[in-house]
């Protein structure tokens, strides 16, 4: 067995204390991460765009890969079949009892994470795990070195003997050593542009691997480099480690989706409450709704995900409520406006049908109703677009037209003066 020396490096991690973690696991905190990238040499396949930001919950994650010795209890209890590379009576090397196992496919890793209580990862939470929240390449940083990690050797190595091979989070050999199954189908990240170099791996045909291996290159032990294999696969680079939910977290991703709902309605909602007098009640009720925001903040920053969602949901109602509130109203005076208006344009049309009847209409006069027919029609267009103030004027205008018709200026009289009656 060959021995592979490994710098050691401090790494602060960063985990909730309060929250319990079970053993031999770490605990990946909650919140968003940078996933894929935009534009890195090393990615070879150009499936690793777009980047974008994923918001998960908290979840466990173990802080070693799955060894042969694990493995091991599984295959006794269960009768399941061995992995491919033991012998023939379905024992490992000795010597390997820490190695990671291998030669396991999709479904043999995803029972064995049955049977301990756990799952397999998802692709995103076995990225965030590996490189944290600051976008790094590798799990220790953005600078490469050899020594980190099992790279490029002839075998695997014991799942501990790389202490500078740690995650942010403070899992190991999330870089090199084996390749790692996830639990999801490999597929273009949404976004990203045509590939047809990766077509013949994408519909329901390969599952996504993560990692890099100890045979492999510089650029597929990174945190983003993605890897596909049919579920079925076995290899000797090829392993698995598990995830475990955190109690609690169920509401996580909703109330988190809830409370970002929350502040693109508020924005919505403050364009269309004014502070003029009538929007005092929708007013009101917005500061209640505030409050209530801030409760469900507090809560979700207390990993009280369930009771946030509550007060969030009642908060979320009142924004709505105010909301409705103001736009209620605006809706009701522009009914007032509508009915207004449309009682002005009947009695116009009234007017000009009943003059219609009338022959004795002077030049004048018929100039008139024509002008007034014009502005009839106009008020008919505006109205039909809204625009009820130019409506209502033109209506204005036609009947006082009509009003002008019906009640024609009387030529003055001059009246002789006294000195022209004595004249």
């Amino acid at each position: 067995m060959q021995t592979i020396s490994c710098s050691s490096n401090k790494i602060r991690l960063r985990q909730t204390p309060a929250i319990p973690v079970p053993e031999e696991m770490i605990l990946v905190s909650a919140g968003e991460f940078i996933m894929g990238n935009n534009n890195d040499y090393y990615d070879n396949d150009f499936d690793e765009k777009p980047r974008h930001r994923v918001n998960l919950p908290a979840f466990y994650i173990d802080k070693h890969e799955v060894t042969n010795a694990q493995y091991k209890k599984f295959i006794t209890a269960t009768g399941h079949q061995p992995p491919r590379f033991w012998d023939k009576d379905g024992n490992y090397p000795p010597e390997k009892s820490a190695h990671p196992v291998v030669g396991v496919t999709w479904f043999d890793a995803n029972a064995y994470a049955r049977w301990v209580g756990k799952r397999l990862p998802s692709e995103a939470e076995w990225e965030k795990a590996a490189r944290g929240t600051d976008a790094r390449r590798w799990p220790w940083g953005n600078t490469f070195d050899p020594t980190n990690l099992n790279l490029s050797h002839k075998d695997t190595t014991p799942v501990s003997s790389c202490p500078a091979n740690l995650s942010p989070y403070g899992a190991y050999d999330m870089s090199g050593n084996v390749w790692e199954w996830t639990q999801d189908w490999y597929e273009l990240y949404p976004g990203s542009p045509e590939n047809k170099i990766v077509a013949k791996f994408l519909g329901d045909t390969h599952k996504v691997t993560r990692g890099g291996s100890y045979t492999d290159d510089v650029g597929s032990t990174r945190c983003t480099d993605r890897g596909a294999r049919t579920p079925d696969h076995t290899g000797p680079n090829l392993g698995f480690r598990c995830t475990q939910d955190v109690a609690g977290y169920k509401h996580y991703l909703s109330t988190a989706a809830l409370l970002k709902q929350i502040e693109e309605l508020k924005q919505q909602t403050g364009l269309d409450i004014t502070e003029y007098e009538e929007h005092e009640p929708a007013r009101q009720l917005l500061q209640n709704a505030d409050s209530l925001e801030q409760q469900a903040l507090k809560k979700f920053k207390d990993n009280l995900f369930e009771e946030s969602r509550q007060s969030a949901q009642e908060s979320w109602e009142l924004i709505k409520q105010a909301h409705q509130s103001a736009l209620d109203y605006t809706k009701n005076k522009h009914l007032e406006k509508m009915d207004r208006i449309k009682k002005i344009i009947a009695e116009l049309e009234s007017s000009l049908k009943n003059l219609s009847l009338r022959s004795d209409l002077s030049p004048e006069q018929l100039e008139l109703k024509n002008k007034s027919e014009e502005n009839l029609s106009l008020a008919r267009t505006f109205f039909e677009e809204k625009a009820w103030g130019y409506a209502e004027m033109h209506s204005r205008i036609g009947l006082k037209m009509i009003k002008q018709i019906l009640n024609p200026v009387q030529p003055r009289t001059e009246h002789p003066t006294t000195h022209q009656k004595h004249q």
